[in-house]
């Protein structure tokens, strides 16, 4: 939690923000950041497009 809080103290001069979130269908934890302005996801980490096709794969 202290990371999260160093990384959007950074990520605050490039006004985006890093959120966590659950999948539940993947029950993964992946990471968006967002930009704070327009809330538009800017990136996921882990891609979700790539663990949902690793996902159908299986």
């Amino acid at each position: 939690m202290k990371a999260t809080v160093s990384m959007n103290e950074i990520l605050k001069k490039l006004e985006t923000s890093l959120r966590f979130q659950f999948h539940e269908k993947l029950e993964e934890y992946y990471v968006t950041i967002v930009d704070n302005q327009t809330e538009q996801v800017i990136k996921e980490i882990p891609p979700l497009e790539r663990c949902l096709t690793c996902m159908l794969q299986l």
